[in-house]
């Protein structure tokens, strides 16, 4: 058993290493599509106005009409990714480097996959398990493929594990304080997707109450009419 621990141990870490270089490998090796090109055209009005603003003047930067009339501020879509864009821009010079501004995004995801890992390692979940989620990492091309962009799929994954990690802490003063910033985040990240995973979160603390009586709902309560 111990022989088979410590070679799914290194299996795994083989396995995570592989899924980050196929996250960072030939980022910049091909052009924006239809909504990188916005997400990257708005970080860059963030970089010049402050705010993703879908008229610089001269040019309109849509891909629909969802924007305010009174100073065109960009509607409907989440802002984290724009000013996610905006910092890779910044460090292109504000070139908008392919490589450069697809690399934050990608980042977040390497560092959700290990953070992941801690976590289930933390609750004591079998190494065999973590080989095959590694496994399904490393060989899944969906993750590839929308990771790798310059939009919000990539920084979902983070959020909503600090989301859900923190939600299990919640009680102590600084698990509080993190379960409101990453909810923040995530909010912000695409809200429709927080939607979903908070009512996840929700219906886990339910029958968390049912299955035992002594659980305390409060800090959930008190958090989520923060939030």
């Amino acid at each position: 058993m111990i022989f088979a621990n410590k070679t799914y141990s290194i299996l795994t870490a083989i396995l995570l290493i592989i899924f980050s270089l196929g996250m960072l490998i030939n980022l910049g090796n091909i052009a924006y599509w239809e909504d990188e090109g916005e997400t990257v055209q708005l970080g860059k009005s963030i970089l010049k106005f402050g705010y993703p603003k879908v008229f610089d003047g001269n040019s309109f930067i849509l891909i629909d009409e969802n924007y305010r009339s009174d100073n065109f501020a960009r509607l409907t879509s989440p802002y984290l990714q724009f000013y996610v864009a905006a910092t890779g821009i910044w460090l292109s010079g504000t070139s908008a480097n392919t490589l450069l501004v697809r690399l934050p995004f990608a980042l977040f995801a390497v560092t959700g996959v290990w953070i992941s890992c801690f976590i289930f390692r933390k609750l004591k979940y079998p190494r065999f398990t973590l080989f095959l989620y590694s496994l399904s990492l490393s060989t899944s091309v969906q993750l590839y493929l929308y990771w790798r962009q310059a939009r919000h799929y990539a920084l979902q994954f983070p959020l909503g594990l600090g989301l859900l990690y923190s939600y299990l802490n919640l009680g102590k003063r600084k698990w509080n304080i993190l379960f409101l910033i990453f909810g923040i985040l995530f909010y912000h990240a695409y809200y429709p997707g927080f939607a979903g995973f908070y009512l996840g979160i929700v219906i886990h603390a339910l029958i968390r109450k049912y299955l035992n009586k002594s659980y305390r709902l409060k800090p959930l309560i008190v958090n989520t009419l923060i939030l």
